[in-house]
This record gives structure tokens, sequence and C-alpha cells, in this order.
């Protein structure tokens, strides 16, 4: 047998997942709890492992938490390391997450600021008009305030071309970068090794029901590094696992503990969904390195470390880009209504393959298109009443504002056109150009 083979089934989630024992299962836990206080504090005993949302999470965040951010990884150069699998991602998706913010941050900050400041200003100028003319002195400052305003976002359009240039430049002079280039970065494992892992990968998910997947993340030591990412990427579910299989190498060579910090801490398979551990990881890494793995929440620990905020500021999260090139299914739908701002809090109403049917008909056909008509129709978004909109509501009013031609699939399942004109709020609609909505409109319908 290949040498190298025989190395990777020595270190192996799915053969040490039946070597239970009380006597390792204390042994475990013990250890963990004895070094968890160090581990939580990052103490420099410990190597610590980024996950590519934590690497990433740096470019969509606001350019001042930017600094601390930073700051941890100069003063942790020696303690961080990043595997081969986790630098192809975050090499793979750098440039567009730094694309991202600006197109969903900076570059909105001047149209919502018009919207939500000197567009209700007009608004409420123009509806009470009449009244005004008995408060001249309320009148006469509400118009200076304007004037004021609109001063204000020339400055801030003006600071938006200077941001735009400032992205563009972090994408060839990264200062982000250059730190990273210092930190420990691991070799890739052999061809040998990374066939064995997706073997082994493969043979436990023929253990579950690929649609219920989701139901083993709850149960008592069904979970395994990867399961979570089944629905979301079907076609190559195999990165989370090969990062667990990569530090558990590095951990047996260097007989050492470990800390893997993670933002990805919703989906129930580095952790479960209570952000406590999963007993049996903890077990698992035990048998297979004698040494304790702490899989951490980023955003508690860098928050408390740090002394800031650094949630992401984009539209879902840097973990998702590739989500947009995703034709739009069942899954790929539920996983983006699940996890976008937008909808993730509003409950669903009607069957998800009923929506699915719904959009393909209006010619809505990747996530990528529907992430662009939130994007343009968030323009209208105050214009309306949306508190008790489900999910597909929502969905629907959105695409409705770009096409009032929009079809949709009524219970009996007959094809109604929609009319949103009860949920108008007694205001103005923005005067701005529809040029942009027509256009859009030409990529996606018909």
């Amino acid at each position: 047998m290949d040498k190298k083979l025989e190395v990777v089934n020595s270190i192996s989630f799915l053969k040490k997942r039946s070597l239970q024992s009380l006597k390792v299962y204390n042994e475990a836990i013990s250890a963990y709890n004895l070094g968890l206080s160090e581990a939580i504090k990052l103490h420099k005993r410990f190597p610590i492992f980024l996950d590519t949302n934590v690497l990433l999470r740096i470019y969509s965040i606001s350019f001042t938490e930017r600094e601390k951010y930073k700051k941890f990884f100069q003063d942790h150069t020696e303690s961080i390391y990043i595997t081969d699998q986790i630098q192809r991602e975050f090499i793979k998706n750098r440039e567009d997450v730094i694309n991202k913010f600006f197109e969903d941050v900076t570059k909105k900050i001047p149209q919502t600021f018009k919207r939500d400041i000197l567009n209700n200003i007009e608004s409420f100028l123009t509806s009470n008009k009449v009244i005004l003319k008995d408060y001249k002195m309320i009148e006469e400052g509400l118009k200076n305030v304007k004037k004021e305003c609109a001063g204000l976002l020339d400055s801030l359009n003006s600071e938006v071309e200077k941001n735009k240039t400032k992205s563009k430049n972090i994408i060839l002079e990264d200062e982000v970068l250059n730190a990273l280039g210092k930190t420990n970065t691991l070799n890739q494992l052999s061809e040998n090794e990374i066939e064995q892992i997706k073997k082994d990968f493969d043979l436990l998910v023929s253990q579950i029901n690929k649609e219920d997947g989701e139901k083993d993340l709850g149960k008592t030591g069904k979970a395994f590094p990867g399961l979570g990412d089944l629905k979301k990427k079907p076609d190559d579910p195999y990165g989370d696992y090969i990062i667990f299989h990569e530090i558990l190498n590095h951990m047996s060579k260097k007989k050492t503990d470990a800390v893997f910090l993670t933002f990805d801490t919703a989906k129930g398979d580095w952790m479960q969904t209570t952000k406590a551990p999963h007993l049996h990881y903890i077990e698992n890494v035990f048998l297979n390195t004698g040494k304790t793995l702490y899989i951490l929440d980023a955003e508690r620990v860098l928050e408390t470390l740090l002394e800031g905020s650094f949630e992401s500021l984009i539209s879902g999260s840097e973990e998702y880009v590739d989500d947009l090139d995703l034709y739009i299914n069942r899954d790929s739908l539920r996983q983006f209504l699940n996890s976008h701002s937008f909808t993730k809090d509003r409950k669903e109403t009607i069957d998800i393959n009923t929506l699915t049917k719904e959009l393909i008909l209006n010619g809505v056909s990747y996530i990528y298109d529907l992430e662009q008509a939130f994007k343009k129709a968030e323009l209208y978004f105050n214009e309306y009443d949306l508190s008790s909109f489900s999910q597909s509501s929502f969905v629907r009013f959105a695409l409705y504002i770009l096409n009032k031609n929009y079809i949709w699939i009524n219970p009996s399942g007959l094809h109604s056109r929609l009319d949103f004109s009860k949920h108008k709020r007694n205001v103005n609609l923005p005067k701005d150009s529809l040029d942009d909505f027509n256009s859009f409109l030409d990529s996606i319908v018909n």
C-alpha cells in the first residue's frame, strides 16, 4: 500500500468514529475543558487555523473595523495557520467579496441617503404644501434642510468615488494579503490522501438520507464536517471535510492542540446550532491525534478579543458568493431565502416548489437574477408596507416592482396578475429614472 495512503488511513474521521470507549470519552472531554479558557483567549501555545470566511470577512466590514482585524493578523502572524484547501477557497472568492462590498455597501449609501432623507423631505413638502402656508418658518426651514442635504449628497457621492478607487486598489495593493503571506501555510495533501478523504466522505453520505440530511445535524453523534454543504454545494461538498483532515494531520505531526475559528456556525456541522461543541468531534480528534481541537465561533472570540463588531455588511455572507451562480431550484432557492437579510426572518406560506416554478415561468433562472432584483427594487421598499409579507410575497413584490406583468401561480394552479396597490403608502414615488430597471428586465425576463 502507498505509504502516504497509510498516513491518511491513520488520521480518519470515518475510521475513528466507531472506536468509542468510556475511558477515551472521559479523557477527551477532560482535556477539552482543561484548555478551553486559554483557547478562547487564543493563547500563543495554540496554532490558530482560520476558516475561509474568517479571512474573507475583513473585506466585508467597515474600513474602521478593518484596522483592528488587520492588527489581529499582524499580532498573531506566527500562530496563524492556513490550510491548502482554505488558501484555494480564499483566492477563488477574494476579488468577488471586495467588489461585492463596493456594490452592496459603498455604492448603496448615496442611494439610501437620497431615498430615506431627500425623497422623504420632498414628499412631506409636496403632501403638505397647503397647510405649510400657515407655517412659513417650518416650510423655509425644511427647504433649507433639503438644500443642505443635497450638498451632503454631493459630498457623499464624491467620497464614494474615492472609495471606489480604494476598492480597486485593494485588489492589487493589499496590506491584508501581505500580512497573510507571512503566516504559516500548509502544503496540499497528496492525491492519494485527497482521494481517500473523498471516499470516506461519500461513504458517510451514503449512510444518511440526502434529502433529510439536515435532520442528522441535530442528532447526537451524527454530524460530520461538510454535512451542511450537501444541498448548497452538491457537486463539490468535500471542502470542510478536507479542511478537518488537514488540521488533524498537522496536529498529529506536531503533537499539538489547535484552535479553529469559523463564522460558519449556522449550518450545524462545525458546531451545534446552539454554538456548543459536537462532543463526538472532541472524542474523534482525540482518538486521531491524542490532542484537542477547539472549534470556536469566530464572532464571539474576535469581538471579545478585539473589542469591535465584525458583522458582514454585504447582503448575505461572503461564504455564499458561489451560490449566486446556481440555477434556481427548490434547494438553492430555500438556501438563498433563508440566508438573505431581506427574507431570512420572514415566514413562508406556500410550497417552495410552487415558488420555484413561478420564478422560472417569469424568466428568473439564476439566484444571481433574484439577488439583482432585490437590489434594484430596494429603492421602492419604503413606499410600501411590507411588514406582513412572507418570503414568497416579498419575492413576488420585488419582481413586480420591476415588471408589472409578473405572473404568479395562484392556489388553484392558474396564472394571475399581481396587484400590490393596497400596500402602497401615501407618499410620492422617487423620481429616479427607470432606465436601469428596463435594461435589467431585458436581462432576466422574457
